[in-house]
């Protein structure tokens, strides 16, 4: 019964972190930074705690096999990216409970200027800045999948995605977006290891149009 109860406890322990994305902010061509958190709840984990469980992002602009350099820093981590290229990143050794049935991996996208994807599960818009995005995990599109949208005011949209995996997300504010997709993948068959992963992806960008909302 002890055994159970620990074990229970260990569970509830780790569900809030699970609850957790990764997101990235860029401002213009400067430096991206990496947020693990919520962003609905203006919740950015730190160095010396949660942020530690985000132990090795790969970020990169136009070539995965080209890492850009990363900083920890007190809030987030630095990715030294330059240009004004849309930024991506992907942290697969997100640590798991040992009882864990399921890994997590987190990707993450940072502009929506490109028409092409490269991470294992992404939302790729149809034009440069628009708004209509196909969600692709490993080169497919993945229908009836659910889309969370976050806008400035702390406003949010649960929205999905058509057979062909498309999906028309509202910017009604100017300010930023982020769009969180998940989707879980069983590995059949499976004799060693989590018998799923769990993709978690996120697309940020900003604009300028739509109506004035400045953060208090």
């Amino acid at each position: 019964m002890l055994k159970k109860t620990v074990i229970a406890l260990s569970l509830l322990v780790a569900l809030p972190a699970q609850a957790h994305y990764i997101w990235m902010e860029r401002d213009g061509t400067g430096p991206a930074r990496i947020f693990f958190g919520e962003w609905q709840d203006e919740l950015k984990e730190k160095t010396g705690g949660l942020l530690d469980r985000v132990v090795g992002p790969v970020a990169y602009a136009a070539d995965p096999k080209a890492p850009l350099p990363v900083a920890r820093k007190a809030d987030h981590i630095e990715v030294a990216a330059t240009g004004n290229g849309d930024v991506r990143m992907v942290e697969a050794g997100y640590p798991m409970p040992a009882q864990a049935t399921a890994k997590v991996v987190f990707y993450a996208r940072a502009g929506r200027s490109e028409t092409t994807g490269s991470l294992d599960l992404e939302l790729v818009p149809a034009e440069a800045g628009g708004n209509v995005f196909t969600l692709m995990f490993r080169g497919k599109p993945l229908a009836k999948a659910k889309v969370e949208v976050f806008g400035p005011p702390r406003w949010s949209q649960a929205l999905s995605t058509d057979q062909a995996g498309k999906v028309t997300v509202s910017t009604p504010w100017a300010g930023q977006y982020v769009i969180e997709v998940a989707h879980v993948e069983t590995h059949e068959g499976a004799t060693s290891g989590p018998a799923r992963t769990r993709h978690v992806s996120t697309l940020s960008f900003t604009t300028d149009r739509g109506i004035p909302w400045e953060q208090k």
